[in-house]
């Protein structure tokens, strides 16, 4: 391009020649405020329980992968295209069953075979496509949000109380800073970034202890990607495992504690916090091409 011209709440907040704006000025245009540091500081990594333990898990293009992920972290998966990330996802949600291979929680073996059953045991997932595998696009915020968790909130007699409903909605509105005209407004009719905290609200009623988000910002806007990668820091802080897999290496390397590298369905390579740099997944992965 050769001039920007910044839109913020329906009106033009900057303009001017490309030469004039870096990421950070136009991030600090679009979100009204100075962009978050996108690293993580470095922390010493205290012991944790391993919450997911993974071992010679086979099946589409899996070709024995192991790996544990502790309770309280952040851990990436990355890879070229086709490399097993998305089969990866839906192994451990219960949407394509492994052909061998074993899954514990908590030190159980478990192996799912529906969504179900792995929302039952406390495993959620953020889907990599969340218009054609996650909204309920004709539905209302309202629905969206509490689709999974109704049956926390049905009273004494089994029924769903309205107003029961209604706070429960307008609680993660809030929460998430959800921006929309009210519970009943169709989530169509929202920008990427608030139907995506939508779909992260539905699986948080659910109270998981293991959250997949597969590609957590694609599509949403610069200042929805802050909030989104704060909302994952916070949740792994009060001690949930997150599995980040994605592509946009720049997310890994500011969001995750390490970062694993799948090339045709086997962990080729780990990287920890200390060494983890987007040039460096990078390199890694233009070598195996």
């Amino acid at each position: 391009a050769d001039r920007f011209t910044v839109l913020r709440n329906g009106r033009v907040v900057a303009a001017g020649p490309a030469t004039a704006f870096d990421e950070a000025r136009l991030a600090r245009c679009m979100t009204g405020r100075k962009p978050a540091q996108a690293a993580r500081p470095d922390r010493p990594v205290e012991p944790r329980p391993t919450l997911l333990q993974v071992r010679g898990l086979r099946g589409g293009p899996l070709a024995e992968v192991s790996f544990d992920l502790h309770a309280g972290e952040v851990l990436g998966v990355t890879g070229l295209r086709g490399a097993g990330q998305s089969e990866l996802a839906w192994m451990l949600f219960g949407l394509l069953e492994p052909r061998s291979g074993e899954i514990r929680l908590d030190g159980r073996p478990c192996r799912f075979r529906t969504p179900a059953e792995a929302l039952a045991a406390g495993v959620a997932c953020l889907p990599e496509d969340r218009l054609a595998q996650g909204l309920f696009l004709p539905q209302s915020v309202a629905f969206n949000l509490l689709a999974t968790g109704l049956r926390r909130l049905r009273n004494a007699a089994g029924l769903l109380p309205p107003r029961r409903l209604e706070a429960a909605a307008r609680h993660w509105l809030e929460a998430l800073r959800i921006r929309a005209a009210g519970p009943d407004a169709p989530v169509q009719t929202l920008s990427g970034g608030n139907q995506q905290r939508v779909l992260l609200g539905r699986w948080l009623a659910v109270q998981p202890r293991l959250l997949i988000a597969h590609g957590p910002t694609a599509g949403v806007d610069i200042g929805s990607k802050e909030s989104l990668h704060a909302k994952l820091r916070e949740l792994a802080a009060q001690g949930l495992g997150v599995l980040v897999i994605s592509d946009d290496l720049a997310e890994l390397a500011g969001l995750c504690d390490r970062v694993l590298v799948l090339h045709r369905g086997r962990l080729v390579r780990e990287w920890r916090h200390g060494e983890l740099t987007e040039p460096a997944l990078a390199a890694c992965l233009e070598s195996l091409r």
